[in-house]
């Protein structure tokens, strides 16, 4: 979708190093399809999501290779070793400026998120009339999540270190919306840290 369609950016953060891993998660193939692509495609195809950016860093090749051919941006993170904080920075300094009311951050290593998922999510967000929101499934809080760009992009901009948009949502619980996830099969949230876990990810299904 051509920016400025949407009301709502996407930021796919990919620039982790990834040290748990010890390689390119993100560029991993789950279900013969590398992860960042899958969540870029999820974006893409998300009819609330008019921009979708990609952030890259520590595995910028490989990230850039995996998301050969698709029509978003990416945004080259410098500062990628010294937190996700950076990565949030780069994302929303590469969006069309002046159209997005509001932006998705999502995980790179999130393979199973859909485009449904992403629009119920911003649906409930946009009814909701909160400036945060997140979904709840199985109990606990989990990404994506939604910030109001007009309320927390300058605090989204000013964020230091590794804490990233999670440090907002501790502190301001009660500007938070909460989506019950009721219905979503459990993998839609899954993400993965380890190789032995995206192995875990490439099971029967």
């Amino acid at each position: 979708m051509p920016a400025g369609q949407g009301v709502t950016a996407a930021v796919i953060l990919a620039a982790g190093e990834a040290r748990r891993a010890g390689g390119p998660k993100a560029a991993w193939a789950v279900r013969g399809v590398p992860s960042v692509r899958r969540v870029a495609l999820a974006a893409l195809g998300a009819a609330k999501v008019g921009e979708v950016v990609a952030v890259t860093g520590g595995w910028a090749r490989e990230v850039a290779e995996a998301l050969a051919g698709l029509g978003l941006r990416l945004a080259p993170n410098p500062d990628y070793a010294l937190g996700q904080a950076g990565s949030l920075r780069a994302g929303l300094a590469a969006l069309t400026p002046g159209v997005h009311r509001a932006v998705i951050f999502l995980l790179a290593d999130q393979p199973f998120i859909t485009s449904q998922i992403i629009d119920d999510l911003l649906v409930f967000y946009q009814a909701s009339g909160a400036t945060l929101a997140a979904p709840l499934a199985r109990g606990r809080r989990t990404n994506p999540t939604v910030f109001d760009l007009d309320r927390w992009g300058a605090e989204l901009t000013a964020l230091t270190g590794d804490a990233g948009g999670r440090s907002i949502l501790a502190a301001h619980p009660e500007e938070l919306a909460l989506w019950p996830a009721e219905g979503v099969p459990e993998e839609c949230f899954l993400d993965f840290d380890t190789f032995e876990e995206m192995v875990t990810l490439n099971g029967p299904g």
